[in-house]
């Protein structure tokens, strides 16, 4: 059916393009630097990081504005961009304060004294803002890393970085 199809190789090159993307995405993140994986950015030393133990949203949110003054304080530059999975920002999305206020409120709403402003529009991508940062939505940040990386098990990571500090150079095929 492929050889006799119109159009099936650029549908089969698309699909193979998607699949490279997504799993380079993946090394990038989380790759262990043996077997031909790239040395993802979770697994290179001296990345600072920060341990989030709790399951309250504001807790979270505040650990990320420490996370971006450790940034400022390394690089003597602002952080860039904050990396989470999906389900990590439809948490602070669903998530209220102690007053019963979202964290973050939807766009179209011009909010007032909110963390972080955005929508469950998108399942990657820039999906909002916290503090000014864009939040990117990366499914392939891993939800299960081990406690040698995470310090507690189970857990999805939150990068808060200087996008433009991180590089990655290929070979012309």
């Amino acid at each position: 059916a492929l050889d006799r199809g119109r159009g099936t190789d650029a549908e089969v090159m698309s699909d193979l393009a998607e699949a490279y993307t997504a799993e380079l995405d993946r090394q990038t993140i989380a790759g262990t630097g043996a077997n031909g994986q790239h040395l993802g950015l979770l697994s290179t030393t001296n990345v600072a990081t920060i341990t989030v133990t709790s399951a309250n949203g504001v807790t979270q949110i505040r650990q990320i504005a420490g996370a971006a003054s450790r940034v400022h304080s390394n690089r003597f530059m602002s952080a860039q961009v904050i990396v989470v999975h999906p389900r990590r920002w439809a948490f602070w999305v669903q998530s209220t304060d102690s007053q019963g206020r979202p964290l973050v409120t939807p766009r179209a709403n011009g909010p007032t004294n909110a963390y972080g402003v955005g929508d469950l529009t998108a399942a990657n991508g820039i999906v909002g803002d916290l503090y000014g940062l864009p939040v990117l939505a990366d499914p392939n940040i891993p939800t299960t890393l081990s406690y040698a990386v995470t310090q507690s098990s189970n857990t999805a990571p939150i990068i808060v970085t200087r996008a433009t500090a991180l590089r990655l150079y290929e070979d012309d095929p």
